[in-house]
């Protein structure tokens, strides 16, 4: 759990503790107070009791990226509690190019400039990076440095492998990779540039490939020759999946004239506009050729952003009624994945992301050993994303989207394809909901339960669409 310290003064003369911290909230992260301690409050929703951060000793510090503020850093000291609990001890609040004086000393600096850092970015580095708003597809705003890549000369930046952190610890299958500077700037990458390495692995000698089989069949044969039989590995474990409530209007277009009583729906009803963004999504959907995805509500998405390639797969629930038909609930799970790895998909092998494995479980009906997945639509839809926050800054996130369909054969085409899309990124569940349900009859919207997957084949006459009401 993170605290704050004692009001005190360290052996260096400088002021430390929370009316400290207070102070600084303004003059180094651009932020008052309240948005200070509202974003401390989310990150002990998230950080587990026992979760362990060292440093050059028993100290850490934590990288804070915020909307509408300076990137900043919170450092401190790490205390066990009885029962077993571990308080982390806000000292201090730095700006993005100041270091804690306990790594200094750690690494023996005496002079901290630019040069310094360059060489000791130990001093900078993060243990753990907190986001707000949360990433996209991401259900936790914090995150762990788990793995680093770095060149072989020091330099000003490093790729740090992020893992998302719960009460429950670390999550192994969802990850991302940001781009770090000493400057204390951090960007969303897809990989690492080829010329990284990791840092916690010395470089290794390559061998050529035929030397590689020799000792792989020189070791197969010892272990039968001794009547040793290896067996399979084990199966990789499979995470339960996230269980996801959104909702869906169905819009004629996406402009001024439809965007502007939306918004305006929000804001009076007390929630501000925290950013606006737009971008193009890129999608390809898969299934294989007796389309047991689609015939199990369900849905295999490939988006590419840049270099950054992620899979997703949605499933809706099963529904005992026709008003359940009419509610959008769905898993979903979603993996970061590489360009190798989105090749072999396109290609129809299987991969190992957590998404592909849940395919077995969540659709019995497809089998990985005997079929493959090809790519059956691909959808291109610009969004236009409004973040939301409320006097508690719990978000909201309303998107607009527009999107045009096509088939494999790209021959058939159909779009524009217009939608609002709600997603709570913190805002309770039953106060979503009413939110939602007001905003349909204030304007009267029609929703939308179709996924962009299954209108897309109906519309495009891939499958026949089922009767009214089944």
């Amino acid at each position: 759990m993170l605290v704050f310290a004692k009001k005190h003064t360290d052996k260096n003369g400088k002021k430390r503790g929370l009316d400290h911290i207070l102070e600084r909230c303004n003059e180094r992260a651009g932020i008052a107070p309240e948005h200070l301690l509202a974003s401390i409050a989310d990150m002990n929703r998230y950080l587990p009791d026992d979760w362990r951060m060292t440093r050059s000793r028993n100290n850490f510090r934590i990288q804070v990226i915020a909307e509408g503020a300076n990137p900043f850093y919170l450092c401190g000291f790490a205390r066990r509690v009885p029962d077993g609990e571990i308080l982390h001890i806000i000292n201090t609040l730095l700006d993005r190019y100041q270091f804690d004086s306990i790594d200094a000393e750690a690494e023996g600096l005496q002079v901290i400039n630019r040069q310094a850092k360059r060489e000791h970015p130990k001093i900078l580095v993060p243990n753990l990076y907190y986001f707000r708003p949360c990433p996209e597809s991401s259900k936790t705003p914090l995150f762990a440095r788990q793995f680093e890549r770095v060149q072989n000369r020091p330099g000003v930046d490093q790729y740090h492998r992020i893992h998302g952190l719960t009460k429950s610890g670390l999550d192994p299958d969802h990850y991302f990779w940001i781009r770090w500077t000493i400057d204390g700037n951090v960007e969303f990458v897809g990989y690492p540039a080829s010329d990284y390495h990791g840092k916690n692995y010395w470089l290794i000698p390559t061998m050529e490939a035929k030397h590689a089989e020799s000792r792989k069949k020189a070791y197969t044969t010892e272990l039968h020759r001794h009547g040793i039989h290896p067996t399979p590995p084990p199966p990789t474990p499979v995470t339960i999946p996230r269980y996801e409530n959104e909702f869906k209007f169905a819009i004629g277009k996406v402009d001024e004239e439809t965007i502007g009583p939306v918004v305006d729906f929000f804001t009076q009803r007390n929630l501000s506009i925290q950013s606006t963004t737009s971008k193009t999504n890129e999608d390809i959907y898969l299934d294989d050729r007796k389309w047991h995805l689609y015939a199990n509500g369900a849905s295999f998405r490939l988006r590419t952003q840049k270099d950054n390639v992620r899979i997703t797969l949605k499933k809706r629930f099963p529904a005992e009624n026709l008003q359940e038909k009419r509610t959008y609930r769905r898993i979903e799970e979603e993996a970061v994945i590489s360009p190798s790895e989105r090749d072999s998909l396109l290609k129809g092998r299987p991969i190992a992301a957590l998404p592909y494995r849940l395919l077995a479980y969540i659709v019995p009906a497809f089998d990985p050993t005997l079929e493959n997945l090809s790519r059956i639509l691909s959808v291109t839809t610009v969004r236009t994303t409004y973040l939301l926050v409320d006097p508690r800054l719990r978000c909201l996130e309303v998107c607009f989207d527009s999107s045009t369909y096509s088939a494999a054969d790209g021959n058939t085409t159909w779009g524009p394809d217009c939608e609002i899309e709600l997603e709570s990124k913190g805002v309770p569940s039953r106060e979503f909901q009413r939110l939602a349900h007001d905003l349909a009859k204030y304007l009267n919207l029609k929703r939308s339960v179709d996924s962009k997957y299954e209108r897309g084949l109906t519309q495009l006459g891939i499958v026949k669409a089922p009767p009214e009401g089944e």
